[in-house]
């Protein structure tokens, strides 16, 4: 039977996977970026640095589910009370868009 202990180590590990996929993936696409626009060949084409720049934030993105669903798997998920807030109120304002009393 598998400890408690040892479950966090794997989830531990996993995380750290990702962290390091991830953030390598993003660097590796941002300094290939950067260093076509050095060139004047790099400006010929700017939407070869839009794609770049949106595999970026969906790499992003996709890397902090994967961490953040490893830490609440132990309760251990960072919650932004004040990005709660603006959500709530975000969907409050969505909600009553249309004019409804609330």
């Amino acid at each position: 039977m598998r400890t408690q202990e040892d479950l966090l180590s794997e989830s531990i590990n996993i995380i750290d996977n990702f962290s390091q996929q991830g953030f390598t993936a993003i660097e590796t696409i941002a300094s290939l970026a950067l260093q076509s626009l050095e060139s004047p060949e790099g400006h010929r084409d700017c939407e070869i640095i839009a794609q770049a720049l949106t595999h970026i934030i969906y790499l992003a993105s996709d890397f902090e589910n994967c961490i953040n669903a490893g830490a609440e798997n132990h309760g251990c998920n960072y919650k932004d009370k004040a990005r709660s807030r603006r959500r709530a109120a975000h969907a409050a304002f969505r909600g009553n868009k249309t004019g409804e009393e609330s």
